[in-house]
């Protein structure tokens, strides 16, 4: 299945009669063609679609704000301008600055349009057909929803043996490579930074192992410096993530800004993670407005973390019941073995596996994606027993 339908902007005939069958040759449906980029705008306005991709052309003077119209309503769309002319003073840093992922000229080779598209089909894939994206984001800072991130990662990926991403989406200084006692080669800024760049090969330079089938792709431990366009770097990333892991979990911080919602959108599925104070519940109800308006996740959880059942007047039942959700899910507080974990910079599972912590964090994970499967029982047969004697170290892996 091709990762696109495409649009045609700005393009007559006989040039968008070329077009089509360059996009037929490789099985690329395009599903519109239009006047210009204000009419993209009016034609999806109010929807949150899946990403096209725009092969847009205007007069050199026009192309540069053309894009840019594009880009802004739909930063996660790839674009590709078609130029007149590529000698005109400034128009190829124009055309760049603007947002176009790849630029051809006319009159159209069919070699170079080929390989521009193979390009951005490598670097870009809609949402929905890949991995499934997991977006978890406290609603107060200090809300401890880093930790459960990890924690939620970590457990899909041992008790549902699913390969899980971690990602740990902030533009800020990040904890989790401290945490997990790793040391990345690149950082998730180094990727931003990269955003012209990005591919597949490049975002897994970023993908650093943690545990068996557990992987991270972690923020630097120190400040940096600001990035371009944080935006479209971060869908470029997502959308990578999810060609690369079945399941991806986000960790983004409560930061109120168009990064924040954007991610939290693109999502297939939300934990909001709050505590039990009237300031969180106030953002809670927020954020599940401003969720239910958007009409983009497929579903949205709410977790009371650190939670005590003896606070008057907030307790579950009664969060559930102001809030009008169907399911409040709780973790329990385990200060001592979470910061034990920390200290040991490793998984809270590995360091205390019977912390009550665990016992929540399984809860929101069948919540998430179900109940686990049973694990196939191990039959030793004569063969298995003597294969075993022969290579130890196998049946123990």
């Amino acid at each position: 299945m091709p990762p696109f339908h495409a649009i045609l902007v700005g393009l007559t005939d006989p040039l968008a009669a070329q077009l089509k069958q360059e996009f037929a040759a490789r099985g690329v449906p395009v599903e519109h063609e239009l006047p210009t980029a204000e009419a993209v705008v009016s034609s999806f306005a109010g929807e949150l679609p899946t990403p096209r991709l725009v092969v847009l052309h205007a007069p050199t003077r026009e192309i540069a704000a053309a894009i840019s119209c594009v880009r802004d309503h739909f930063p996660n769309w790839p674009i590709i301008a078609v130029l007149d002319r590529v000698d005109a003073s400034g128009v190829l840093l124009a055309v760049n600055r603007a947002g176009a992922e790849q630029i051809v000229s006319l009159p159209l080779n069919h070699a170079d349009f080929g390989e521009a598209l193979a390009r951005i089909m490598s670097r870009f894939r809609p949402i929905g057909q890949a991995g499934q994206v997991l977006a978890v984001t406290g609603v107060i800072p200090g809300s401890g929803a880093t930790t459960l991130a990890a924690a939620l990662a970590g457990e899909l990926a041992s008790t549902y043996a699913i390969r899980t991403l971690l990602i740990e989406a902030t533009l800020r200084m990040g904890v989790l490579a401290l945490h997990l006692n790793v040391q990345p080669k690149l950082f998730l800024t180094d990727l931003l930074l990269e955003s012209d760049k990005l591919d597949l090969d490049l975002f897994r330079k970023a993908v650093t192992p943690v545990a068996p089938r557990l992987d991270l792709v972690a923020a630097p431990p120190e400040l940096t410096r600001t990035i371009p366009h944080p935006v479209q770097g971060m869908l470029q990333v997502i959308n990578l993530a999810r060609q690369v892991a079945p399941m991806v979990v986000l960790d983004l911080p409560c930061t109120f800004d168009d990064l924040q919602f954007e991610l939290l959108w693109t999502a297939d599925q939300i934990i909001l993670v709050g505590e039990q104070s009237l300031p969180a519940i106030r953002t809670l109800r927020m954020i599940l407005d401003a969720a239910q308006q958007a009409n983009a996740v497929k579903r949205v959880h709410v977790v009371l973390n650190k939670y005590d059942p003896s606070i008057a007047n907030l307790t579950a039942a009664q969060v559930r019941e102001t809030l009008n959700q169907p399911e409040i899910l709780t973790i329990p507080n385990d200060y001592s073995d979470i910061m034990q974990a920390v200290n040991e910079g490793c998984l809270l599972r590995n360091y205390a596996p019977l912390s009550p912590v665990l016992t929540g964090i399984r809860k929101l994970a069948q919540a998430v994606v179900g109940p686990p499967r049973p694990q196939p029982e191990h039959r030793h047969t004569f063969l298995s027993r003597l294969y075993e004697f022969f290579h130890p170290t196998a049946s123990a892996t």
